[in-house]
């Protein structure tokens, strides 16, 4: 139905809105292209879930990064100055306040939550990069730890079946994930 105003406040009934019979296709992504453990980088393609996974990542659920945002990441993208996930920690104000849309208090506290990020914990940081569900009760320790832990030891914790022990095995053994645990552990963050 189609309301509007006649004077000031009293509704007024126009018309009969009929929805489109015709609907657009909806083609979704491939799930063989993109799937939990895609997009690391910014590739072809890639964009959307990559800028998706750093809001994760500086999200509440995440670090909780103030003063960051998902149009901060699109600008610091657009920049080149992302070409992953964890570029971000090499960045100071000073290399931030020389990139355009950052003038010297934004970059300063934009710097200063980076600077945040590092002091997270181990735990926030696994949450941050995108952990399977299941596996935060036994989030303890360090990176060399966990990812040593096969399948059935996974399953052996509770609460955590086959499925979800298959995705935590995927998780702590693919390639993009081992470079940016590379990375942490040359940012020296703690439990890398």
């Amino acid at each position: 139905v189609a309301i509007t105003l006649a004077g000031q406040t009293i509704p007024r009934l126009d018309a009969v809105v009929w929805r489109s019979q015709e609907r657009p296709t909806v083609v979704p992504p491939d799930p063989v292209n993109y799937h939990a453990l895609s997009c690391w980088q910014p590739k072809p393609g890639c964009q959307q879930q990559f800028l998706a996974r750093l809001s994760w990542l500086s999200g509440k659920q995440g670090l909780d990064l103030p003063g960051i945002s998902s149009g901060t990441w699109l600008t610091l993208l657009e920049a080149g100055q992302l070409p992953n996930l964890l570029a971000w920690l090499e960045l100071d104000a000073e290399q931030l306040q020389r990139l355009p849309g950052f003038g010297e208090i934004r970059a300063a506290k934009i710097a200063d939550s980076f600077a945040q990020a590092r002091q997270r914990s181990f735990t926030e940081w696994l949450r941050a990069l995108g952990l399977p569900p299941g596996a935060e009760a036994v989030s303890t320790g360090d990176w060399a730890t966990l990812a040593a832990r096969g399948e059935e030891q996974w399953q052996a914790e509770p609460g955590i079946g086959a499925a979800r022990a298959r995705q935590l095995r995927a998780f702590f053994t693919a390639p993009p994930v081992q470079l940016l645990i590379d990375q942490l552990s040359a940012a020296g963050i703690a439990g890398f």
